[in-house]
């Protein structure tokens, strides 16, 4: 600690001095003590590259898949580009069951005859099936060729039924899956809405416990369990935060690439509340 007597006829101009001699310390303390820093010295380009969501589902809307691919452009900062979106790339999925090709699926700028708000690329007959793989690669001209891989998690299925608690709860688990690691799962009854998203512990199966005043009530609800693949379940975790002064790699689960490919699972299951209040055991289609 620095101790500075100033007398009543010390300069101005020392005062300042001193005084923007403090902060300087105390600023590069700051600053230079947030976290880590490369061993190395890194040199990023500015390549222009693909930046992708797509997503794989094996649930449907009227009908039609809801799978769906979005593909823009990177670019440097110092430049302004009007729009990012990527509509006439090369879009083709492989389908593997254990490591062995079954088929390409080409994926097309559509918005499926008007049944989705917006065009993505899509394949009209095109449902996943759980538990095979998936590897993605988009091609367009001036960009590498971006690939990627997902493995269609199981369909969640909650065992051993539903449980009211003695403090207003319902609980219940979802058996384990080595496919997905992250679940978001809503109750829906009447109006209200519950929400929980719950990481796969590291053994065991998945216990989820919603706290309500209403479970009582004689209304139907609804559960919806949406279980991601781990590249899903990574991305939408990953730590955004930006700290100053501190090194962040570029981060995808994509190669050659920005963005992620991955993969959900649903299920939806409605719960008779009256017949829960009363047998206090509700068991769920699977």
């Amino acid at each position: 600690m620095i101790n500075i007597k100033l007398h009543s006829s010390s300069s101005p101009i020392l005062l300042i001095i001193i005084i923007t001699l403090m902060l300087t310390l105390s600023c590069e303390k700051l600053i230079t003590g947030y976290g880590p820093q490369p061993c190395y010295i890194h040199k990023p380009s500015a390549d222009p590259k693909l930046n992708i969501l797509g997503v794989l589902r094996p649930d449907s809307l009227n009908s039609k898949p809801t799978s769906f691919v979005h593909i823009e452009k990177s670019f440097p900062v110092t430049i302004s580009e009007d729009s990012l979106e990527i509509k006439d790339a090369d879009v083709t999925i492989y389908h593997y069951n254990h490591d062995e090709l079954v088929d390409s699926i080409k994926f097309v700028w559509t918005d499926l005859d008007g049944t989705f708000k917006k065009c993505e690329y899509r394949k009209g007959d095109f449902f996943p099936l759980s538990g095979h793989t998936y590897k993605i690669k988009c091609r367009r001209d001036g960009y590498p060729e971006l690939i990627g891989e997902t493995t269609i998690p199981g369909k969640p299925v909650i065992i051993d039924g539903f449980e009211k608690g003695d403090e207003e709860n319902l609980s219940f688990s979802i058996l384990r899956d080595s496919l997905a690691c992250v679940y978001d799962v809503y109750l829906l009854i009447g109006e209200k809405s519950y929400f929980k998203r719950i990481k796969r512990p590291d053994e065991g199966n998945v216990r989820v416990e919603f706290k309500t005043d209403i479970i009582d009530s004689e209304d139907s609800a609804t559960i919806l369990i949406y279980a991601y693949d781990l590249n899903l379940s990574e991305y939408i975790t990953y730590n955004v935060g930006i700290k100053p002064n501190t090194y962040r790699d570029e981060y995808s689960t994509v190669i050659n690439g920005y963005g992620c490919f991955g993969s959900i699972n649903l299920l939806k299951n409605e719960i008779d509340l009256g017949s829960l209040r009363k047998l206090n055991n509700f068991k769920s289609d699977k």
